[in-house]
């Protein structure tokens, strides 16, 4: 399951990549991504479970917060990758786990260990080591302003943020 999940990302970032060198806008792109999403999801959980019901009266703040964090870290996935490329975004993805780890360890919802410090220093470290080396490849669209490669991959660590608390508030609902 997780050897697909990886496949799938793989070839979402690729697809996103090339949609938006295309001149797909990131807003249209995270848009019609979802309405996809959403006909897809629906249509297998009515086949599974019946037709979905809303949550309880009590948990439908947290259902709002977790819509909130779905679209800015889609947001942010969309114009970071349109301002790198499909291989940095898919970079910025290996630290998702670990910086999930160190937000539930500073929100308290989980202990810190020294175990999670250091798989977060290695795959920040990891991440940061490629993306300050010399780039393999060129730059794709060297018209681009200097400081948007940057701007791009704060994006995509933004991107990693929010679905690591996406993450820890959707583990409170689902059980």
């Amino acid at each position: 399951a997780l050897l697909v999940a990886a496949l799938i990302y793989s070839g979402h970032n690729i697809l996103a990549a090339r949609c938006l060198r295309e001149g797909v806008s990131p807003i249209g792109f995270s848009v019609l991504r979802e309405l996809a999403s959403i006909a897809l999801l629906y249509g297998w959980a009515a086949a599974l479970e019946g037709p979905p019901s809303l949550p309880l009266r009590a948990h439908r703040a947290r259902f709002a917060l977790l819509g909130a964090l779905l679209a800015a870290f889609q947001l942010c996935f969309a114009v970071g990758i349109a301002l790198t490329d499909a291989t940095t975004a898919a970079q910025f993805q290996c630290i998702e786990p670990s910086t999930a780890a160190v937000l539930a360890a500073l929100l308290g919802i989980e202990p810190l260990s020294a175990a999670k410090v250091l798989s977060a220093l290695l795959a920040g470290g990891g991440v940061l080591l490629l993306q300050a080396g010399p780039r393999s490849q060129p730059d794709p669209s060297p018209a681009r302003p200097s400081g948007s490669r940057l701007a791009g991959m704060s994006l995509l660590f933004l991107q990693g943020v929010g679905i690591s608390a996406y993450c820890l508030v959707q583990r409170q609902l689902v059980r």
